[in-house]
């Protein structure tokens, strides 16, 4: 089970999506700590959008993931960007 905290700043938008998060983490324990990273989506009809974080293990062994989403939006302006910072708790269960 992990547990997120975490805190960003974004453009005016609002969306629903799903996605595919891919990482060269090998155990979810890796997924641990802070996690530095940004994104952006685009509405062109479905909102289509990506999310980078990067953050070190406990080895200190750079750990990155990446979430390809789509959905959709309802926003002002076709495009956002964010940035984020988020702190993960990772408990066996």
């Amino acid at each position: 089970m992990t547990k997120t905290v975490g805190v960003g700043v974004s453009s005016p938008t609002a969306s629903l999506s799903a996605g595919l998060v891919f990482s060269n983490a090998r155990k979810p324990d890796q997924l641990a700590g802070w996690f530095y990273g940004g994104g952006a989506s685009v509405d062109i009809g479905p909102s289509v959008g990506d999310d980078l974080v990067v953050g070190k293990d406990s080895c200190g062994e750079t750990i990155w993931t990446n979430d390809l989403h789509v959905g959709v939006g309802i926003d002002g302006i076709p495009a956002e960007g964010h940035l984020n910072a988020t702190y993960t708790q990772v408990e066996k269960w």
